[in-house]
């Protein structure tokens, strides 16, 4: 009913939990799934309590978290969604729960503007690294196209798709001149637009998706019979970049 675990799912519950039992990772995202949260923050904040605990900062109430426990995992993911306990305090997420125990317990949490961040490594994807730290919202992996579109095969769908919004060159992952920047910044703005449109990123976008930048642009006119332009969308998509950090 609730789907299986996808690749973020088994990172957060299992890698990151240190727990390799399938089945359990399998029940802890159909738990997840149905109480409506996400497994990035969720999984991200179990985790932290684990080390949090292990470090004698947390008394979990007898969750008996510990690493490698994916019976201790279906407990928090539990106890957060019904808000008992110790779950109570990590509802509120890493940082927050964090600041109430004090300093030495925040040194413990990876988040920026309060996000857990995602299980892509921003020191080898460094435009993505980039958006980590300035997107409004915090951290987040679908606010921009990562920088391995840029090493996709010269010709290919995804390169083609890049160059609409702009021609970036054939850059290192690492890289972070002003060409990644601007990538960074040129996708983070399409990204944006799609979010107002309301359209799955699975499905549009600016490289690897059925459609591209340019279908976009053709779905806007026909359903809206604005004759709007790929620039214009960009700009709208800027904007609502503007307003969230307002």
């Amino acid at each position: 009913v609730y789907g299986g675990p996808e690749y973020e799912t088994l990172t957060f519950f299992g890698s990151m939990c240190g727990v390799g039992d399938l089945k359990l990772l399998a029940r802890a995202s159909a738990d997840a799934n149905m109480y409506g949260m996400d497994t990035i923050s969720c999984g991200a904040t179990i985790a932290w309590a684990m080390e949090a605990k292990a470090k004698g900062l947390l008394d979990d109430g007898g969750l008996g978290l510990a690493w490698g426990d994916g019976r201790a995992v279906l407990r928090a993911i539990e106890a957060i969604a019904r808000r008992q306990g110790v779950g109570d305090l990590l509802a509120e997420g890493s940082l927050r729960a964090a600041k109430t125990l004090g300093a030495a317990a925040v040194d413990l949490t990876v988040t920026v503007k309060g996000q857990e961040l995602p299980a892509h490594m921003p020191q080898h994807k460094r435009s993505l690294g980039l958006i980590y730290a300035v997107n409004p919202f915090g951290a987040d992996h679908q606010s921009s196209e990562h920088d391995s579109m840029l090493r996709a095969k010269p010709g290919s769908l995804q390169r083609r798709r890049i160059a609409e919004l702009g021609e970036f060159g054939d850059l290192d992952l690492r890289d972070l001149s002003d060409a990644k920047v601007r990538f960074a910044y040129r996708s983070q703005c399409f990204y944006s637009a799609l979010d107002s449109l309301g359209l799955c990123q699975f499905v549009w976008g600016p490289s690897w998706q059925l459609y591209g930048p340019s279908d976009t642009v053709e779905l806007v006119r026909y359903g809206t019979g604005w004759d709007a332009t790929l620039e214009e969308l960009l700009q709208a998509g800027e904007r609502r970049i503007h307003l969230l950090r307002a």
